[in-house]
């Protein structure tokens, strides 16, 4: 992807995060 491997792991864990939100009713803080 050419972006630092700091970047792509920020990145997948908020991709993960809005996943974890999108299917479940958790709110923000039990996620975080």
């Amino acid at each position: 992807t050419g972006e630092p491997l700091h970047a792509y792991i920020k990145r997948l864990r908020l991709e993960r995060a809005a996943l974890a939100l999108c299917h479940s009713h958790s709110s923000v803080t039990d996620i975080a």
